[in-house]
């Protein structure tokens, strides 16, 4: 039987296409005829097919990487990809796993979604960031799509906090970005800026907060720097009760016990303790766990601290009134 030309030259297919994958009409302008790439792509062959027209040069379960290049080369000219895997990209980690990969294409071209690919068509096609070669939708962009996405409150909390948290998103942009967009489901995304507006920048503090008002204490402030009478820098607590000089500090083990980060914690802590104020440490799985707990603790430490002199210590200035 006569090979085909190609056929002695696999690495050759492999060197160019993109992580192994590729199409099949850039296979056939190869010499690679249709029957052979069918033939391939059989259950039991070397090769398969991810999506209509699109090859991985390889039988293996397709990697992150191949799914985005096969799915970008569904996508056609121009598509950028956005939501969970666009997220993924960016660094951010509290995703869902596995998930589909979500593509942009301009309003004017005809793309169906097919197979894990996932075509949006908008007239609002975002300048693309190129990552790990990937062409990508801005970071605020990206959260949103994949906020659209989700089903459920928990998990939109999560990622649009790790944004502003570890990847510099602001909750201003973040709004203006979900007003010029699509209404659809956007409502808990909004539901999340609206909390994160009052100030709270994780889960655990909006629960800290929550938690506070249930208790029925004074007005706190949230994330706002405070100062002694010389206007140095004491701490910035997660939460400030002004009227009795009270921290209250929720120190996750994720962020807050690696080794430079621990010191930095008993550094805060000491500082409080010199100037006189009164400290609530909570662990995020205490205000999931027992919330009853927290809510009688935060009583009992105001009272205590109503019961001592208040230290002179203070909001810094311009941070009273946010």
């Amino acid at each position: 039987m006569r090979t085909a030309p190609w056929a002695g030259d696999l690495a050759a297919l492999q060197r160019l296409s993109r992580h192994g994958v590729i199409t099949s009409v850039r296979l056939r302008e190869l010499g690679v005829s249709e029957r052979s790439i069918s033939r391939r792509c059989q259950p039991e062959g070397p090769w398969r097919k991810l999506l209509p027209g699109i090859v991985q040069l390889g039988e293996h379960p397709p990697l992150s990487e191949q799914l985005l290049t096969a799915a970008l080369l569904h996508g056609g000219r121009d598509a950028v990809l956005t939501g969970v895997e666009a997220c993924r990209l960016y660094g951010l980690r509290r995703l869902p796993l596995p998930h589909d990969v979500h593509l942009l294409i301009h309003n004017s071209r005809h793309v169906s979604s097919r197979g894990f690919a996932v075509i949006e068509r908008t007239m609002r096609l975002p300048e693309p960031t190129v990552l790990q070669g990937f062409p990508i939708a801005p970071l605020n962009r990206a959260v949103l799509d994949a906020c659209r996405r989700f089903t459920e409150l928990e998990p939109v909390r999560n990622l649009i906090i790790e944004a502003i948290q570890y990847r510099g998103c602001r909750v201003d942009s973040l709004r203006r970005e979900l007003d010029a967009g699509s209404n659809r489901n956007s409502r808990p995304a909004r539901r999340v800026l609206t909390d994160l507006a009052d100030g709270a920048v994780s889960v655990p503090e909006l629960v800290a907060q929550r938690l506070w008002q249930q208790a029925g204490l004074p007005p706190a402030f949230w994330n706002r720097v405070v100062v002694d009478s010389d206007g140095n820098y004491l701490g910035k607590p997660d939460g400030w009760c002004d009227a009795v000089a009270m921290a209250i500090e929720v120190d996750s083990m994720d962020f807050h016990y690696a080794k430079d980060d621990y010191r930095k914690t008993i550094q805060r802590n000491l500082r409080y303790q010199e100037a006189g104020i009164v400290l609530v440490q909570i662990l995020p799985t205490d205000l999931r766990d027992e919330p009853d707990r927290i809510v009688v603790a935060l009583r009992k430490a105001y009272k205590m601290a109503s019961c001592r002199p208040r230290p002179d210590v203070r909001l810094r200035d311009g941070d009273q009134g946010r």
